[in-house]
């Protein structure tokens, strides 16, 4: 059993970026299914994925991103797999291990960040590169879990609620994805940093989905068929062909939830017995913690790929999905959510770009308002160009000079906080790059 540390976060206003403040004591909201023998793993997936992985080298082209896959390049694919029952409330009884309980996950999230490092580096050579200045096409979302039927229930049919987006347009509205900084001790304890910047959806109690007008609901029936339609690993699966357009620097958000269409006895039937006989039609959804000890993977700023989980006590957190750093433990869960995109200008990972301007870094990120330019000595004496946008596509800052030392400052003392997109440029070429404003 885990529990989640609580953060009252400022929520009364909806800002796409907030701060984290005042911690609230652990609860103990989240019980697994212990007795996972059914033969469904990861390996088998991520086998599969990695043979077939490109070796291009040309520009523009399809890739597939799972974090999981990421993750395992780092750590030897040491994970622990969980389970546990989704369901719309607390009023139906379920079987954990030996004990009974009340599921408590009405649904969970994943935050979507193809630029984040971990995606770019030796693993992936020849496959296409998404930068901050990439828009991109999202083209599918696989979601993977387990459906088990009562066979005598043939004409009950369920729904699983996918929800998608991507994040708003500006850095003061958005009801969808938001970004927010958090430093509370656990964070330094566990990640051994001092700040962490999260991304996490937004929940609508009413429709089971992202609470954004933007995004795009599927009710999916869940049947017989539903069933017996597994992948070759054994995972049920939904497909979803969304042919989202993503401006660059913009995140995605996905959703999953499930609905019963059957009727219980509330606080007294349970979803199965105590023997494992499917009672009623349920969803269990898997998640992978890390297992590697030291050998976990380290924080990697800028990198919004986040898991999360909306309970049934929100306490704390109102209507925003609970990102898995908040877990009662120093590893980050991973859920089973895997996406397939399509960029035309994206070069391919290791590559080198000869449109890209180099020696150019821009620090500290994250920043109070403060931002040093550094510029490499082949830079000396050469026109540079700096523009800073919001996520909406408005300059905040613009500034041409001539470079005459190795470092130049620029003053955004007076921007508001949030996530924005840089360009530095030179003589026809560019660096892009994220930055945050706390």
């Amino acid at each position: 059993m885990k529990k989640i540390l609580l953060a009252m976060m400022g929520i009364m206003c909806l800002p796409l970026f907030m701060n984290a403040q005042n911690t609230r004591p652990s609860v103990d909201i989240e019980k697994t299914i212990t007795n996972i023998n059914d033969g469904r793993t990861l390996a088998p997936v991520l086998a599969e994925k990695r043979a077939k992985r490109t070796n291009g080298k040309t520009r523009g082209g399809s890739r597939n991103y799972l974090y999981l896959d990421a993750i395992g390049n780092l750590n030897g694919d040491l994970f622990d797999q969980m389970r546990s029952f989704m369901w719309q409330d607390s009023t139906i009884a379920a079987y954990f291990g030996t004990t009974t309980g009340f599921p408590f996950i009405k649904s969970a999230g994943q935050v979507f960040d193809p630029t984040a490092p971990i995606y770019n580096n030796a693993s992936y050579v020849g496959e296409i590169e998404i930068g901050d200045g990439n828009a991109y096409t999202l083209d599918s979302v696989t979601v993977r879990f387990v459906y088990n039927r009562n066979p005598t229930k043939t004409a009950v049919v369920d729904t699983m609620i996918v929800s998608i987006t991507n994040d708003a347009s500006g850095n003061t509205t958005g009801t969808d994805i938001v970004y927010f900084y958090e430093n509370q001790p656990f964070i330094k304890t566990n990640w051994f940093i001092d700040s962490m910047y999260i991304a996490t959806p937004y929940y609508d109690f009413t429709k089971n989905g992202i609470l954004s007008a933007r995004s795009t609901e599927y009710k999916i029936p869940l049947t017989v068929a539903t069933e017996n339609d597994t992948l070759s690993s054994g995972w049920n699966f939904i497909t979803l062909a969304p042919n989202r357009s993503i401006p660059a620097g913009h995140q995605v958000g996905v959703t999953y939830s499930f609905k019963s269409g059957d009727t219980w006895i509330p606080l007294v039937d349970t979803i199965t017995s105590s023997t494992g006989v499917v009672n009623f039609n349920h969803v269990t959804f898997p998640s992978f913690v890390e297992d590697g000890g030291s050998a976990r993977r380290l924080y990697q700023p800028i990198d919004m790929n986040f898991s999360s989980l909306v309970n049934t006590d929100t306490s704390g957190w109102g209507n925003l999905f609970i990102p898995s750093v908040y877990y009662n433990n120093p590893f980050f869960d991973y859920h089973f959510i895997d996406f397939d995109v399509t960029c035309a200008s994206c070069g391919p990972v290791g590559v080198k770009d000869f449109s890209k301007l180099e020696g150019v870094k821009v620090y500290p990120n994250p920043t109070n308002g403060i931002v040093n330019l550094s510029l490499d000595n082949a830079l000396s004496n050469k026109e540079i160009s700096v523009t800073v946008l919001d996520l909406s596509g408005k300059t905040i800052y613009s500034e041409s000079f001539t470079s005459t030392s190795s470092v130049k400052s620029i003053d955004l003392k007076n921007t508001a906080k949030g996530i924005y997109m840089y360009s530095v440029k030179s003589e026809g070429k560019v660096a892009h790059g994220k930055l945050v404003i706390e």
